[in-house]
């Protein structure tokens, strides 16, 4: 295939060439248009920093490093790392109750499109290339506020010990609705939405797969993956997760 035709042979694409039927298409070089974001001039107050989330206290949460126990508002759980994989959440306890035994990531299916007859039936099943060896530090205030608690991920690679500094997050966040409200003729009862985030990123190629394990004050568990690509800011989405959900307890 070349140029949107379809040629039965490298034989036939040769004839073609030779016949002056095909149009040689440009390099596609590196230029303005590859920039992931432009900093030169653009909407007034954009210069300016954006708000940030703040934590006015000391965390209220509880990290063991060495023992990867984490505890928040009735939640319990240990962390766990595999270089295919990732991260896995292990014993979910919520008021002392199991609710979950092991949840992780099993599968990052990336399935192709388009004209191409090689690319278009492609389903890459992205833990071949070992996403948990592939969870890079996190930039703080970027991927995860400045006051996140961080941890590093070790294994073994080349018969060497390969260290990932910071390439997991965690943090306290506060959501832009109320978890509840109601408001009566005499009063205003309303609730924070507060929320617990544990936050890895996996780069696969081109792919930065960001995978939130999310708890919240009601008991609900959430399992998030967000997929952004380096080609364009645009391709950045929330993408759908076999097998994932909410429990409430």
């Amino acid at each position: 295939m070349y140029d949107g035709v379809i040629y039965a042979s490298t034989e036939d694409l040769r004839d073609a060439v030779k016949h002056g039927q095909v149009k040689k298409i440009p390099l596609n070089l590196d230029g303005n248009w590859t920039t992931i974001e432009y900093f030169g001039r653009g909407i007034e107050g954009r210069e300016l920093p954006a708000p940030a989330m703040v934590q006015a206290s000391t965390p209220r949460y509880s990290l063991d490093p060495k023992e990867r126990f984490v505890s928040w508002m009735g939640f319990e759980f240990y962390i766990s790392f595999s270089q295919v994989t990732g991260i896995t959440l292990w014993d979910i306890r919520f008021r002392g109750e199991r609710i979950i035994y092991e949840l992780g990531l099993q599968e990052a299916l990336a399935h192709y499109a388009g004209d191409d007859p090689m690319q278009a039936p492609k389903a890459f099943l992205d833990t071949f290339f070992s996403m948990g060896k592939l969870m890079f530090e996190l930039v703080p205030g970027y991927d995860c506020p400045p006051y996140a608690d961080f941890l590093d991920t070790v294994f073994s690679y080349n018969e060497k010990t390969e260290v990932r500094k910071n390439s997991i997050c965690l943090f306290e966040f506060t959501a832009d609705h109320a978890l509840q409200r109601h408001t009566s003729s005499s009063y205003v009862s309303i609730s924070k939405n507060t929320y617990f985030v544990v936050r890895t990123v996996s780069v696969v190629g081109n792919y930065d797969y960001t995978f939130d394990y999310i708890f919240y004050l009601d008991g609900t568990v959430e399992v998030k993956v967000s997929l952004c690509l380096d080609c364009c800011p645009a391709a950045c989405a929330n993408s759908h997760v076999i097998g994932s959900g909410e429990w409430l307890y």
